[in-house]
């Protein structure tokens, strides 16, 4: 099977996963690491998937008007945003939201919270969010929002550069503690580099910060709080970034907020049950 060929049977079959998905579950469920096709054009991915992502909510119903729907993303910075953008701009429409990576939607005009906006008993919060930044993720950002094509080109043009800069990030934003294959397999790891190479969309996915910088949030309303919709954030302790509760209550209606006892930035995959658990207790709270 050629290249394209077997790009196209790719992206069809992760969308009818997910909506396979969504009919065994009878609820509308985002697409969120579904092939969405390689980016063209400049113009915001972040905040022109905000639409597109609620579009393919619609999806299963052919684009006919749902009725209450449940948004869930989780491990990733990006997606944590779009969904706090559908409870933003759609609140009427969710039942309500669950995120696993929280960051304030600012976050790319303001950046992360300052030391004083930590409450003195989450003080270990931010010198937790300081030392992993450091540590892992400055240079993953730094490159991203500045200087991105570059490295993308690199990383497009060699599955072996790609495949060690992903199963970098997989071994440092875990809780591994430095063994990633305590807690993926390689089935795991090449599983994701595979959608990465046969979708090409390396380079698409590398140029999110530099086009969430140049095409900042903008609000659709000055309601507070800025997320309507009903919202539960979860902890994860190997999380990169972990926000103060007065800002997460001063951006999201904050119904549930759950420490949990392991897990990092890509918690999904880490430990499903624990996520799965929260998920499932909080929109039944929500019937």
């Amino acid at each position: 099977m050629g290249g394209s060929r077997l790009r196209a049977a790719l992206a069809s079959a992760l969308t009818a996963l997910t909506l396979a998905a969504s009919a065994a579950a009878q609820t509308p469920v985002g697409a969120a690491f579904t092939y969405q096709g390689r980016l063209t054009d400049t113009g915001g991915p972040v905040t022109g998937n905000y639409d597109l992502r609620f579009t393919l909510y619609d999806a299963p119903t052919g684009g006919a008007q749902l009725g209450p729907t449940l948004c869930v993303d989780n491990a990733s910075i990006s997606n944590g945003l779009i969904t706090a953008q559908l409870g933003h701009k759609y609140a009427d429409r969710l039942i309500g939201c669950h995120i696993g990576v929280c960051t304030p939607m600012t976050l790319f005009e303001t950046g992360l919270p300052t030391e004083d906006q930590y409450a003195d008993h989450e003080k270990d919060r931010f010198h937790h969010t300081r030392k992993r930044m450091a540590e892992h993720a400055t240079s993953h950002l730094v490159v991203q929002s500045d200087d991105p094509q570059t490295l993308a080109y690199g990383l497009h043009d060699s599955p072996a550069g790609m495949a060690s800069w992903i199963i970098e990030r997989r071994r440092g934003w875990s809780d591994s503690h430095g063994d990633v294959e305590s807690v993926f397999s390689k089935d795991d790891l090449i599983t994701t580099a595979m959608i990465y190479w046969v979708t090409e969309t390396t380079v698409t996915s590398m140029r999110y910060y530099w086009e969430a910088q140049h095409d900042l949030w903008k609000p659709e309303h000055d309601r507070q709080p800025v997320v309507e919709a009903p919202t539960a954030i979860t902890l994860w302790p190997q999380e990169l970034m972990l926000m103060p509760d007065a800002l997460m209550r001063s951006f999201y209606n904050l119904k549930r907020l759950t420490p949990m006892p392991r897990g990092g930035h890509f918690h999904p995959m880490e430990q499903p049950e624990l996520l799965v658990e929260d998920i499932r207790a909080f929109f039944r709270e929500l019937r």
